[in-house]
């Protein structure tokens, strides 16, 4: 017997752009004051699409990537990055293969943050990595509000960040922005019955 919320951690979470990239309404008042807050206290704050064959950048990632595992370190949060630094890596040895939008933000010259996300066809994409120094409040509410500007302006209009993991803070973080739908997600084997 499968529990729901055990169920529920294996489908994708969709999300409206149109929604996302405005946070307009009540129910994402609280993202939309944290990327404000983010917005009044780093004024100087910038949000580009980035080259992703740059080494420069890559680089760059790989150092957000750090900083991020530093910062949940500090905060006694348990963390591994190991299997996604070589699941980033081996993404960078085939992006020419994918059409993948890497999306940055910039303080003063330093990458806060990065996303890559792949567009895929009728209209969605799909978030493959977002990280940040969430040692920027408002961050992650800013970056998500830039993002899913972009995405909007490129004809995107559902946004899928993926399962999550059976991990309760990331349930509760994507469920936080009131996903439309869920990509719904099973395995389906194949069961021998022995004669008796």
């Amino acid at each position: 017997l499968i529990s729901f919320s055990k169920l529920f951690s294996l489908f994708d979470y969709i999300f409206s752009l149109s929604q996302l990239a405005n946070l307009r309404g009540s129910k994402l008042k609280t993202k939309r004051h944290l990327s404000n807050k983010f917005k009044k206290e780093n004024p100087n704050a910038i949000f580009k699409i980035c080259d992703l064959s740059d080494i420069n950048v890559q680089d760059e990632i790989f150092s957000v990537l750090r900083k991020w595992e530093s910062n949940k370190k500090n905060d006694n949060k348990i963390c591994d990055l190991e299997h996604e630094e070589i699941a980033i890596r081996r993404l960078l040895e085939t992006a020419s293969k994918h059409k993948l939008v890497l999306s940055c933000i910039y303080l003063y010259d330093v990458m806060l943050g990065f996303s890559i996300d792949e567009m895929l066809p009728d209209n969605y994409a799909i978030a493959h990595f977002i990280k940040a120094d969430n040692s920027f409040r408002g961050v992650y509410e800013f970056f998500n509000e830039k993002i899913s500007q972009h995405l909007l302006s490129q004809g995107v209009l559902l946004w899928n960040w993926q399962q999550d993991l059976s991990i309760e803070g990331l349930r509760q973080l994507k469920t936080s922005y009131h996903p439309v739908g869920f990509l719904k997600k099973y395995t389906v084997s194949l069961n021998v019955l022995e004669d008796e």
